[in-house]
């Protein structure tokens, strides 16, 4: 029995398809900050507006809906490389990650050992707060919820990526699910409407990104070098010079190159802080 063939759209078959080829394998990490890539890549997702001059308001909504996508993208991205970052260079968050699966093919693939920590992380999304903070906990032991203003934040991140989901898998259009999460009484009336995100509504949702990504950056560096004081995995001398080499390894991971920081005097507040709340003799006293 014949089977009813007829092609109502005309299409044109792709032959040999293949994904090889695609990547820049030139390409070489670099050895700035996390911090200093997510906003090298930012700067370039709002140079795409850049045609636009003064009538910026005018850009189509899909290209607006383009960027949240990158910028949102540019969080992860900078998520995945703090964490290697720290793997790399803090011995606690190391041991705690001893445990963790890796897979046969990236164990036997990846030429640089200090990238092996991204494949740690290839399971993981961080498209919604919740996920980040599970993540931050599972690899480095911090939790993300004793501070407050980052709570709040990484709250609103989650509200954004509703809305990059809505672009990825609906064209920008508001489904159940997500009127559900944003609050379906106040979006019940949205359902199934597109998403317009315009020149102002684009510039306070990028702000959400930087902020996820600044407090985070804040939070870590901190919480990162007291807990190389208080579980001794680094020897600090409370002198500049004996400690300066310890001190910049972990201050590099964070370093924002927008801000004019003076290493000595963050450095200064660290040993402060440390002999308010430890003691100056707690190393020894631990050690011994």
């Amino acid at each position: 029995m014949a089977k009813f063939n007829y092609s109502v759209s005309a299409y044109t078959p792709v032959s040999n398809f293949t994904t090889t080829g695609l990547f820049d394998d030139a390409y070489e990490h670099s050895s700035r900050s996390a911090i200093d890539e997510f906003i090298d890549k930012r700067t370039s997702l709002f140079a795409l507006l850049s045609p636009y001059g003064q009538a910026i308001g005018t850009a189509p909504y899909e290209l607006t809906n383009m960027i949240l996508l990158g910028c949102v993208s540019a969080v992860e991205s900078y998520i995945r490389k703090i964490v290697r970052s720290i793997i790399n260079t803090d011995s606690f968050s190391r041991k705690k990650c001893e445990s963790q699966t890796l897979t046969y093919g990236a164990a036997i693939s990846h030429q640089d050992k200090e990238m092996l920590p991204e494949a740690l992380l290839e399971g993981y999304s961080f498209a919604n707060g919740k996920n980040i903070k599970d993540t931050i906990k599972a690899f480095l032991d911090i939790q993300c919820d004793q501070n407050a203003a980052l709570k709040t934040t990484l709250s609103e991140f989650s509200m954004v990526c509703q809305l990059r989901h809505c672009i990825v898998h609906r064209f920008g259009f508001l489904g159940s699910n997500n009127a559900i999460t944003l609050g379906l009484a106040t979006h019940k009336n949205y359902l199934e409407k597109p998403l317009k995100i315009n020149f102002d509504h684009l510039n306070e949702m990028v702000q959400v990104c930087e902020n996820t990504v600044k407090l985070l950056n804040n939070f870590l560096f901190c919480e990162i070098l007291e807990r190389t004081f208080g579980q001794c995995t680094e020897r600090w001398h409370f002198d500049y010079r004996r400690d300066k080499r310890a001190f910049m390894k972990y201050f590099n991971l964070f370093k924002d190159s927008s801000q004019n920081s003076n290493e000595r005097d963050i450095y200064r507040n660290f040993i402060i802080c440390m002999k308010n709340s430890y003691g100056e003799g707690f190393q020894d006293r631990r050690s011994g």
